[in-house]
């Protein structure tokens, strides 16, 4: 006897078995686009520290003036103070001035910068334009950060450590458990 077509079982279990395979393709696909945007952040933040240390190498300073004076009246030597969006932007600001005036202190076509602080794009897309938007994008307009978890804008955070004296880019959880030292 000669079969003609697959029955309705046989039909239904191919796409029982295509749906599982797709569903493990999903995953795996949502795990590893997860991992690679916990790298460009971490790539981004690392960046940005380097600049900060070889900013006050070079100069003796860090690129934000006043931090000592905000020191709390108390003496807790974990004492900090979280820079605000306006002080990171000054501060992003003062590294690029001298990166313009050819003093090249981090890889600024690193940076990942937003002008709405929803999405963000690569800094040279930003000051060159893009297919999309010829506009060109000026730094007092900028503000910078990294692609998040869910691939909107997250804006760097600051922290100006007393007793230490440092000036840290904070990591966040998220990215230091897919990116461990």
């Amino acid at each position: 006897m000669k079969r003609k077509a697959f029955t309705i079982i046989e039909l239904m279990m191919v796409i029982a078995i295509i749906a599982v395979l797709v569903t493990i393709v999903v995953v795996v696909a949502q795990g590893a686009i997860a991992q690679s945007r916990a790298q460009r952040a971490y790539a981004v933040l690392k960046v940005v520290q380097q600049g900060i240390d070889v900013y006050y190498a070079q100069k003796g300073e860090w690129p934000i003036q006043g931090l000592e004076s905000k020191r709390p009246s108390t003496s807790d030597d974990s004492a900090k103070y979280s820079l605000s969006d306006n002080e990171v932007r000054q501060c992003m600001k003062n590294m690029l001035e001298e990166c313009r005036q050819g003093n090249p202190m981090f890889d600024v076509s690193g940076l990942f910068v937003s002008r709405d602080g929803k999405y963000g794009l690569d800094f040279m897309s930003a000051i060159h334009g893009t297919r999309k938007s010829a506009r060109k994008m000026k730094v007092n307009e900028m503000r910078f950060g990294y692609p998040k978890k869910n691939g909107r804008f997250e804006p760097i955070e600051m922290e100006y450590l007393f007793f230490s004296d440092q000036l840290k880019v904070v990591v966040p959880k998220w990215v230091k458990q897919s990116n461990p030292e």
